[in-house]
């Protein structure tokens, strides 16, 4: 699989120039580039899919965990806007299919569903919820299932907040915080542990 490289912030007309438009408009609103980090769009020759590649930013660096953490900050913002969208480690968009990399280098945009932003619209609540709890936990050790996949880096710290409906696991890294969505036994064991301190 090789990719098209395109000029950063401009698409293509084939195939599918809509979703690169729209991948365009997204990352150009809500994705400027930073000191550490810009981005440019690729688009597969054969299917429909884009690729958003980070590209080092004016300060020269490239460190994985920079890299990994503004990719993460894209991935969310183009799932909130209704891409359907995934990290990729393998070096194809760089004309190198049959090369993977530790960390993720570029995401690949598939589709976009506006039944998907209707459906993460905020909730209206008749009345507010109770506050929550919280206790974090600092880590000593570096758990191997709590590794990000995209930055490589282990969190110094876990939160746990209860609230009414369960507990809500966060790892906190070292320059962001992300929920887990299904913790482990040992991280909801080390919940119920800590409740009282909360």
């Amino acid at each position: 699989m090789t990719a098209t490289p395109i000029a950063p912030r401009q698409a293509t007309v084939f195939p599918g120039p809509e979703l690169a438009r729209m991948v365009v408009a997204h990352m150009t609103a809500h994705c400027p580039p930073t000191e550490h980090g810009d981005w440019e769009i690729g688009q597969h020759p054969t299917d429909r899919t884009i690729g958003v590649v980070w590209r080092v930013g004016t300060s020269g660096t490239a460190q994985a965990g920079v890299r990994g953490s503004i990719l993460y900050r894209w991935l969310g913002s183009l799932k909130d806007a209704g891409f359907t969208v995934m990290p990729r480690t393998d070096m194809a968009v760089f004309g190198r299919p049959d090369e993977e990399s530790d960390t993720a280098w570029w995401l690949s945009v598939d589709r976009w569903d506006a039944a998907v932003v209707r459906h993460r619209a905020p909730v209206q609540r008749a009345a507010p919820p109770r506050p929550a709890s919280s206790v974090t936990v600092p880590l000593k050790t570096r758990p191997a299932d709590l590794k990000h996949r995209l930055s490589g880096e282990f969190p110094e710290s876990i939160t746990f907040t209860y609230r009414p409906t369960g507990v809500e696991v966060i790892a906190n890294y070292p320059n962001w915080s992300e929920r887990i969505p299904r913790p482990a036994r040992w991280l909801t064991d080390l919940a119920d542990t800590r409740r009282l301190a909360a």
